[in-house]
C-alpha cells in the first residue's frame, strides 16, 4: 500500500463570506479517499492584525506559509493547495463589467500588502484602477519559486524574473479548464468509433515506433552522405563579417562578434557561408557549432537548441549548475575540435542564459577565460522577440547572474549591421517590408497606417476572407483558442479522441499545463486536425517544439480505445519536408514531466493564444 497526504486551504473572498476560511487535509489510499477538517472563520481579519514579523507578507503567501492555531501564528510543514473563491477558472472576464471588478478585487486582496480595505485599494474609485497599479513592474511583488536546495548544492540566491506588463497581467489571469466541459470525445459518434481500426491499415506500427530512436544514426548518415555545394555569392556586408571571422581564426585568436540585421537581409546565408569556410579551414565537421534558444530557429539554421548542446536545464527556476564529472568528460572530448560558436536570434538570449553558456564553456575548456577562450558570434536582431523570464542584455544592475551576464556581454566589442534587404519582389512587399521596419523602431508614418489598413478584416472581400478559412488564428486568451479549435474539430466531422493527461502524483491532478511543461490535461485529436509538436525530438528533422502537422490517423491496441486512455500511435503528416525522414512520422507517449504525468506532446493548433503559447488552428 502506498499512502500520501496533502492539505486544501479554502480561502472565501467574496463579499458575503470574506471572513471565513477552511483547511482540509485529504489523506489518500489506493482506492481509498477520506477527507476531514476544521474551519477558520477569521483569517481574513488575522491577516489584516497579523505581527509586524509578517508585514511584508500578501494575503496569498500567508495563507501559503502560515496557519492560526492555539492562538497563535504557526508554519505549515507542507504547503497546502489554496483554493480561491469565487472562482473564476473558465470564465470570460472582459474589462468595465462587473465580473472583471470582482476579479480584480480578488487579485488585489491576494497580491498586495494592506492592513484595512481601504489601504488595499489605496483610496482609489474602483479595484480595477487599483490592480492596474499593481500589476506595473514597479509594484510586482516577489514570486517565491520555491526551489529545493540539495544537500551538497552551492547556496545561490534566487534571480529575479523580468516581466513584461503584459506577462504580469496573464500570469495573474485564471487557470483555464473549458475543455473538461465539452462534449468532444464523448458522443455517440466517439465512443462508437473503432479506434484500433487503424492497426489494419498499418499492421507494422510496432516496428516503426522506434523511429524517434533511431534519428540520430539517421542524421549521421544525412551528414556523412552530403553533397559538396560552393560559397555563396555574398554581400559587402556580408563579406566584411565572413572575413573578420576567419581572418580570427586563421591567426589562432578569439573574436566575440555581433551580427545584426533585419528580415531578409540574409543572415543565415552568411551563417552557412561562415560554417562552410569554418569547417573547410580544420577540415573538421565539429570546429564549428551553430545554436539557438528554440527548436524551430535551430531546425531554420541546422543546429541545435542551446539547451541540449551545452547541457542546460530548459527550467527557468533552476541555478546554474556544475556538470557532473563524467558528463563532463564526455563534453570535453565532444568539444576537443570546437573553435567557433554562432548562435542565432540572439535578441531571444537574456543576461542569465548568457551566463549560463560562458560559465558552461569554462566548464568545458577547463579555463577561467570567458567562453572558454573560444570564438563566439551572436546573429539576429534585437528588435525581435525577447527573451522570456529573463533580463534582456543591455539591462543593467540586478543580482549574480544578471551581473555575470553583463560582464559576459560587454565581452563582444566588434559589430556588423546588415542592412541590405535581398528576400523580397516587388514594389508592394517593399512598400509593406519598410513599414515594418518603421514600425519596429517606433517611426510608423500615417502613410504607413494607411498600408496597414488595406489589410483590415472589415475591408477584404468575401473571396479573401474565404482564401484564409485555413490560415492559423490568434486569440487574445485561451478561451477564445480554445472554442475556436473546438469548433473547427466539429466542422471536421470526424470522431474525436479524448485523451487525458496520466498523472504520476497526487499534486499533479491540479497543475496546469504550464505546470507539466505544455501537456494538455484534456488532448482533442480526430483526422485532419491540425497539431502543433510540444517537445524538441529532433532539429536535424524539424520536430520540434512548435511544428506543426496534420493528423492523418490515430490507433488504439484493441481493447484499449478512447475516451480516455492514450493511443499507441498518431500518425501525422508534417509540413516539413527533410532527406531521410519519414513520410508520416508517429507522435507517440513519450513525455514524461517530473511535476505531472505523462502524455502525447502535442496539442491542437487551430487558434492560439498569442499571450501564453497556446495554439488554435
Amino acid at each position: 500500500m502506498s499512502e500520501s497526504s496533502r492539505k486544501f486551504f479554502t480561502l472565501n473572498l467574496s463579499e458575503s463570506r470574506l471572513f471565513s476560511s477552511q483547511l482540509r487535509k485529504r489523506k489518500n489510499r489506493i482506492n481509498e479517499d477520506v477527507e476531514q477538517g476544521i474551519a477558520d472563520p477569521n483569517f481574513f481579519s488575522r491577516y489584516l492584525s497579523r505581527p509586524d514579523d509578517y508585514e511584508q507578507m500578501t494575503l496569498i503567501e500567508m495563507a501559503k506559509k502560515h496557519y492560526w492555531a492555539r492562538r497563535k501564528w504557526c508554519k505549515h510543514r507542507v504547503e497546502p493547495v489554496v483554493r480561491i473563491l469565487p472562482d473564476f477558472i473558465g470564465k470570460k472576464i472582459i474589462p468595465d463589467t462587473d465580473l472583471y471588478e470582482s476579479f480584480c478585487r480578488q487579485q488585489v486582496l491576494l497580491n498586495s500588502r494592506y492592513r484595512s480595505f481601504e489601504e488595499a485599494k489605496r483610496d482609489l474609485p474602483t479595484w480595477s484602477g487599483r490592480y492596474a497599479e499593481l500589476i506595473r513592474p514597479t509594484e510586482n511583488p516577489s514570486v517565491d519559486l520555491g526551489i529545493v536546495e540539495e544537500e551538497f548544492e552551492d547556496k545561490t540566491h534566487p534571480e529575479e524574473e523580468w516581466l513584461d506588463e503584459w506577462m504580469q497581467a496573464s500570469a495573474m489571469a485564471p487557470n483555464f479548464r473549458a475543455l473538461e466541459a465539452t462534449d468532444l470525445g464523448l458522443r455517440d459518434i466517439d465512443r462508437n468509433h473503432s479506434w484500433s481500426r487503424g492497426l489494419l491499415d498499418n499492421p507494422t506500427i510496432h516496428e516503426k515506433i522506434g523511429f524517434v530512436n533511431t534519428l540520430r544514426q539517421v542524421v549521421q548518415d544525412t551528414h556523412d552522405s552530403g553533397s559538396s555545394t560552393s560559397l555563396p555569392t555574398l554581400s559587402r556586408q556580408q563579406q566584411a563579417a565572413h572575413d573578420l571571422v576567419l581572418d580570427s581564426l586563421r591567426s589562432n585568436s578569439t573574436i566575440r562578434l555581433i551580427i545584426s540585421g533585419g528580415a531578409g537581409t540574409g543572415k543565415s546565408t552568411l551563417i552557412n557561408a561562415i560554417v562552410r569556410s569554418t569547417r573547410e579551414l580544420f577540415s573538421n565537421e565539429n570546429s564549428v557549432r551553430i545554436m539557438a534558444p528554440t527548436g524551430v530557429a535551430a531546425f531554420n539554421i541546422g543546429g541545435s537548441t542551446i539547451h541540449h548542446e551545452l547541457g542546460i536545464t530548459a527550467d527557468k527556476s533552476q541555478s546554474y549548475k556544475k556538470l557532473e564529472v563524467e558528463r563532463c568528460r564526455q563534453m570535453q572530448v565532444d568539444f576537443k575540435n570546437t573553435k567557433l560558436i554562432i548562435i542565432d536570434e540572439y535578441s531571444m538570449i537574456g543576461r542569465k542564459i548568457l551566463a549560463y553558456i560562458d560559465l558552461r564553456l569554462r566548464d568545458i575548456f577547463g579555463t577561467k577565460e570567458s567562453f572558454g577562450n573560444i570564438s563566439i558570434v551572436l546573429v539576429g536582431d534585437m528588435r525581435q522577440i525577447p527573451p522570456i523570464f529573463d533580463t534582456p542584455l543591455y539591462a543593467e544592475g540586478g543580482r549574480e547572474l544578471q551581473l555575470t551576464g553583463n560582464h559576459s556581454y560587454s565581452k563582444f566589442k566588434q559589430f556588423v549591421r546588415l542592412e541590405q534587404v535581398f528576400r523580397q519582389s516587388g514594389v508592394e512587399e517593399l512598400e509593406y517590408r519598410e513599414a515594418l521596419s518603421r514600425l519596429s523602431d517606433g517611426k510608423s508614418t500615417v502613410a504607413d497606417w494607411n498600408l496597414f489598413a488595406t489589410r483590415s478584416y472589415t475591408t477584404l472581400s468575401v473571396e479573401e476572407i474565404h482564401s484564409f478559412r485555413h490560415a492559423l488564428r490568434l486569440f487574445p486568451s485561451k478561451d477564445e483558442a480554445a472554442s475556436y479549435n473546438e469548433e473547427r474539430l466539429r466542422e471536421l466531422g470526424f470522431p474525436v479522441a479524448r485523451i487525458l493527461l496520466v498523472n504520476n502524483c497526487l499534486t499533479a491532478e491540479g497543475a496546469s499545463s504550464d505546470d507539466a511543461k505544455g501537456l494538455q490535461n484534456i488532448l482533442l485529436l480526430s483526422k485532419q486536425a491540425r497539431v502543433m509538436l510540444r517537445k524538441n525530438y529532433s532539429t536535424q528533422f524539424g520536430l520540434v517544439n512548435g511544428s506543426t502537422g496534420t493528423v492523418k490517423d490515430i490507433i488504439y491496441k484493441e481493447g484499449d480505445e478512447s475516451p480516455g486512455n492514450i493511443p499507441i500511435a498518431v500518425l501525422n503528416s508534417t509540413n516539413i519536408s527533410v532527406q531521410g525522414c519519414m513520410k508520416n512520422p508517429l507522435w507517440f507517449l513519450s513525455f514524461l514531466s517530473q511535476q505531472t504525468g505523462y502524455h502525447l506532446p502535442a496539442c491542437h493548433a487551430s487558434g492560439f493564444n498569442y499571450h501564453l503559447s497556446c495554439v488554435g488552428q
